[in-house]
Formats: structure tokens, C-alpha cells, sequence
């Protein structure tokens, strides 16, 4: 029983349902963390599982591609927060490819507040619940100006320092996506919702404008 406790293979499958629970409750960091952890144990429970059934060989395989392109250690997460987001944005697609709209939407809207945290050399307090409450209320007072609702600071400096017209895109699509998300978290209890189907089709135009917008913010 005590070397079965301590086989690479049942902590391999630990690994993998702590996993799956993370990505399921939208939980991204640990998703990363249990990820890198399972990647680091699948080999010595594929040599493990070569002694017990060689089908398993092509189910480890599947395992280690599906998991490496999420996986980054939650010590590595810490030292660079670029690359967490770069996963992150990963992760987004995934939820989407898999039709989990609700899940795309919301992380979405963090990745964004989160990205432009990193823009603006704050990557080291990506989890600080105040540092990210600054930026979203940056955000929505840049939204406020937009409208005309709120005078302009042009001393404000919570956001990025990047070309006005990005900005603007930036705002607009983190207001669509808390909008959505909004709409989602409240299973359409308002008049005239959305309909699933525009749901569905509004998450993935937005997902698609987020992705151009960094596009050509990191090509200017």
C-alpha cells in the first residue's frame, strides 16, 4: 500500500484531477501550477506504467500535450508575470474551443485588467486585490471620459502610456466584457437579454477584437 501511495502514478493522477477541478472552477493559476506539477511527474509514471499496460503509452502522450502549453510552476508564475499572461491567453482559448463561454468571458475581463497591470510595471502584484481595484476603477473612469460623463485628467497616469486610439479600444472592450460577463453572472434576469446564440457569438468577436488589439499594440 505504501509503494502504491508513493507511485509517480497516483501522484500523476493526483496532479491531474487538482488539474481539471482548477480549470473547471476557473481557477488559472493553479491550473498552471498542476499542470507544470503533472508534466514533471509524467515521465517517471510512463516508465512506471511500461511495466504495468503498454496502452498506456499513447494516453501519456495525450497528457503531456494537452497539459505543456498551460504548465508553469506557481514559483515561475511570481517571476514572470508576462508569461503567466501569455498562458493565460492560452487558457482563454481553450475555454472557448470547448464552447465554455461563461469561463472565456470572465477571464477575459481579468486578463485584461491584469495585462494592463503588466504594462504599467505592476506585474508583481497581479494578485493583490487593491492594485487590480485601481486599475479597474482607471479603466472605468477612462470609460466615463469617453462618454463625455467625467472630465478628462490628462495627469492620470493608472493607465499604460500608449497610443490614445489603443487605449480607447482597450476600454471599450474591457466594458463589453464586463457587460457579458454581467449578463452571464445573472442567467439573463434582466429585460430583453441577449439570446444564447448572440451570446455565444458576441463572446468570440470580442475575444477575437482583445487579440488584435494586443496584436498591434505590441507591433507599435
Amino acid at each position: 500500500m505504501s509503494e502504491w501511495s508513493n507511485s509517480p502514478i497516483k501522484k500523476t493522477a493526483a496532479y491531474l484531477e487538482c488539474a481539471s477541478r482548477a480549470l473547471r472552477v476557473l481557477r488559472p493559476n493553479e491550473a498552471m501550477d498542476a499542470s507544470a506539477q503533472i508534466c514533471a511527474q509524467l515521465p517517471e509514471a510512463l516508465k512506471a506504467s511500461q511495466e504495468l499496460a503498454h496502452p498506456l503509452l499513447p494516453l501519456g502522450e495525450h497528457v503531456r500535450n494537452s497539459f505543456t502549453p498551460i504548465a508553469l510552476s506557481e514559483n515561475a508564475q511570481s517571476k514572470n508575470p508576462a508569461e503567466t499572461l501569455k498562458i493565460e491567453r492560452q487558457l482563454i482559448k481553450w475555454y472557448l474551443d470547448r464552447n465554455q463561454i461563461f469561463l472565456a468571458v470572465a477571464l477575459a475581463r481579468e486578463w485584461l485588467v491584469s495585462w494592463v497591470m503588466v504594462q504599467r510595471g505592476m506585474g508583481n502584484n497581479l494578485l493583490e486585490k487593491s492594485e487590480r481595484e485601481k486599475i479597474e476603477r482607471a479603466l472605468g473612469q477612462k470609460s466615463q471620459q469617453m462618454i463625455g460623463k467625467s472630465p478628462v485628467n490628462n495627469n492620470d497616469t493608472a493607465l499604460p502610456n500608449l497610443d490614445p486610439n489603443t487605449i480607447d479600444a482597450i476600454v471599450q472592450c474591457y466594458n463589453q466584457l464586463g457587460d457579458l460577463r454581467n449578463d452571464l453572472m445573472h442567467a439573463g434576469k434582466r429585460k430583453s437579454p441577449r439570446a444564447a446564440e448572440k451570446v455565444e457569438e458576441q463572446a468570440k468577436e470580442l475575444i477575437k477584437e482583445l487579440e488584435k488589439l494586443l496584436h498591434e499594440s505590441e507591433h507599435n
